[in-house]
């Protein structure tokens, strides 16, 4: 399992609300904002689940791995990207460096449609 070879979720998950709180937030911009964007939507999961630190660990791959599941599940297969540039970009939507917006772009700059 990878995360047994590279580390990560040595405490699981700490804050169950937090998690919870995170998955709200893209069903509420369907919701109630219209929001219809699979990328949109995969970055608010993203953005979500990475900065409300619901783990006590990994945080950052669990988010990007639910935005890549939800796109993969939603019609859209996530590319591998050159060196650390998912990664790269993870950390800087978790730093507040980007935005939503521009994880969105990144995600559908990296992703095909599977139709």
């Amino acid at each position: 399992m990878a995360i047994d070879k590279d580390g990560g979720l040595s405490g699981g998950l700490t804050r169950p609300e937090l998690l919870d709180s995170a998955l709200a937030r893209p069903k509420n911009d369907y919701a109630y904002s219209g929001e219809r964007d699979m990328f949109n939507l995969a970055s608010a999961h993203a953005e979500g689940i990475a900065r409300n630190h619901a783990f006590a660990d990994a945080n950052k791959r669990t988010a990007f791995l639910a935005a890549a599941l939800f796109l993969f599940d939603n019609g859209f297969d996530l590319q591998p990207a050159k060196g650390s540039e998912h990664a790269d970009m993870m950390v800087s939507l978790t730093s507040k460096d980007i935005t939503r917006e521009d994880a969105a772009k990144h995600l559908r700059d990296h992703s095909r449609s599977m139709a």
